[in-house]
């Protein structure tokens, strides 16, 4: 049986979509994090991360960052495959557009161009965070500093249209988050002013891929 809701919240907040202060993104960012950590604490993974259900509230006393859209939420310990893509695929995971574990010990070759599912594959709280990943890369590459301008324009377009394609193409996203190369070479088509910020998401992804690369070893 299917239920249709409609919630109504007190706080009028804006998406990251609209929000212009590349500070207060990533001050909502900073807040939606630890909103996950106490949602993944209590055995739940959100499923749809993206810019259009984290909000930005300011209402001059609070201000704060706020998720939202729990529709797709699911407890980790529910044992039915988690086979259904949810999302917006500009900000899923790679994995969750595969369907398939790609950081195990294997040659990343092996996983280009296929998407073997004979191992069950699960949600994880990882993909949440990843989620969060690529929305800071999308606020980097689709906006610009007019005090300080991209230098190669073109070079940040062909970048945004491999990596933001809409498709469930997940080749040049795992390589962008596995390869340390493609964060420094955005340095040479992105604004200078982003350049604390791609420090920043260069530590995310270190971060992350370790936690994959732990969390995906081989049982003894």
């Amino acid at each position: 049986r299917r239920y249709h809701y409609r919630i109504v919240f007190e706080e009028c907040a804006t998406t990251l979509y609209d929000e212009r202060s590349f500070g207060n993104i990533f001050r909502a960012l900073g807040d939606v994090v630890k909103a996950l950590w106490i949602l993944h604490r209590a055995g739940w993974v959100h499923r749809d991360i993206s810019g259009g259900n984290v909000y930005w509230y300011d209402n001059g006393i609070r201000r704060t960052g706020l998720l939202g859209d729990f529709e797709y939420a699911r407890a980790q310990t529910d044992s039915t495959l988690h086979d259904v893509r949810t999302g917006t695929p500009f900000f899923m995971a790679a994995e969750t557009l595969c369907q398939r574990y790609l950081f195990q010990d294997q040659d990343l070759k092996e996983h280009m161009g296929s998407c073997d599912t004979s191992v069950p594959f699960f949600y994880n709280p990882l993909h949440d965070l990843e989620s969060v990943w690529w929305i800071i890369i999308y606020v980097t590459f689709f906006n610009d500093d007019s005090t300080s301008l991209s230098v190669a324009p073109t070079k940040r377009q062909t970048a945004m249209e491999s990596l933001f394609h809409g498709s469930l193409d997940f080749t040049e996203r795992l390589l962008f988050l596995k390869d340390p190369e493609g964060l420094r070479e955005a340095r040479h088509y992105l604004s200078s002013t982003f350049d604390k910020a791609l420090d920043l998401l260069d530590e995310f992804r270190r971060n992350l891929k370790t936690a994959y690369l732990d969390s995906e070893k081989p049982y003894p």
